[in-house]
């Protein structure tokens, strides 16, 4: 367990590539968020080579974040590090830029939670996204605040959290071998829980996720995953890889699956494009459902059965 905070700054990191739709929205909730007394805050946007007017917005709207660019695109776990670098804050708060704090405290509640003595601590996520896609992920976040509530501090995700920079500082950070997307944030968790970190669950640090990716960006996202991240994970980690349910369909742990990927392959563009569409037909919430997570791990598994070079 760690001391109260001597540092009296928090700087809030912000890793956005093209997030022109949604990094003004961000920022609005961040600079809206009040202070204890004593307390400053410093914004840093780091642009992972943006091609849209992600910049400039920023540039003309909140002149007071500083913009860490980046060139070429180098991935979130660079883009999160390279924030921390610009900065000197005691304190580390990472968002998403599709995140949006639901309340001008957020940051009070991480304060506090860490002046208690954690050293790391998150916050739940929700989202007002209409239609299917919304409740699914509504039911998704419920499951994890569930179980963190019960102390099961695997549900961490990098979207919302906060940690000391000392702590981020003795696990060195992110790990920079995540060049593509997901499990540089299980990684960092493992990494803090290794290091016999305290981390906390904070239920008043809640954001509002403004995700709109589409079934076949989700699909793209997963194969890539499995491709690319997965590996180095599963190499680091292979116990804890073991345990979720990506394990599951993973054609590494489980090669009869080759059989299913080399048979369902041909049909994964077909399945998703219906899928695209039947999310917004008049059938069952539990059809649906069950649908798109077939489609979904099935695109895991495909990623799982090719070459990471």
């Amino acid at each position: 367990m760690s001391s109260s905070l001597e540092m009296q700054q928090i700087d809030v990191i912000i890793p956005t590539y093209n997030g022109a739709d949604c990094i003004l929205d961000t920022l609005k909730t961040v600079f809206a968020q009040v202070l204890p007394d004593g307390w400053s805050m410093q914004v840093y946007m780091v642009d992972d080579a943006s091609t849209d007017e992600t910049q400039a917005l920023v540039r003309s709207t909140y002149p007071q974040a500083k913009i860490v660019e980046l060139s070429p695109n180098q991935g979130r776990s660079i883009a999160r590090n390279r924030g921390v670098a610009a900065g000197e804050g005691g304190l580390l708060c990472f968002l998403d830029s599709d995140c949006q704090y639901q309340s001008t405290q957020v940051l009070a509640a991480y304060i506090q939670v860490l002046n208690a003595g954690a050293d790391a601590s998150f916050g739940p996520l929700d989202t007002d996204f209409p239609g299917f896609w919304g409740q699914y992920q509504r039911a998704v976040y419920a499951q994890r605040i569930a179980q963190a509530q019960q102390g099961n501090m695997q549900v961490m995700t990098s979207n919302n959290f906060v940690l000391r920079r000392s702590v981020f500082e003795r696990v060195q950070g992110f790990y920079t071998g995540y060049t593509h997307y997901g499990f540089e944030d299980y990684d960092l968790l493992q990494r803090l829980l290794s290091a016999g970190c305290d981390i906390r669950f904070c239920a008043n640090a809640s954001a509002n996720h403004k995700n709109n990716d589409t079934l076949g960006a989700l699909c793209h996202k997963l194969k890539v995953s499995a491709q690319y991240s997965a590996p180095l994970f599963m190499q680091k980690h292979p116990q804890v890889y073991a345990a979720m349910s990506f394990a599951k369909v993973d054609a590494r742990l489980h090669p009869a699956l080759r059989y299913l990927s080399w048979l369902g392959t041909p049909l994964l563009s077909v399945l998703t494009t219906i899928g695209e569409r039947a999310v917004h037909w008049p059938l069952p919430y539990s059809f649906k459902k069950l649908y798109v997570q077939g489609v979904m791990a099935l695109s895991y598994l495909r990623g799982s059965t090719q070459l990471s070079s």
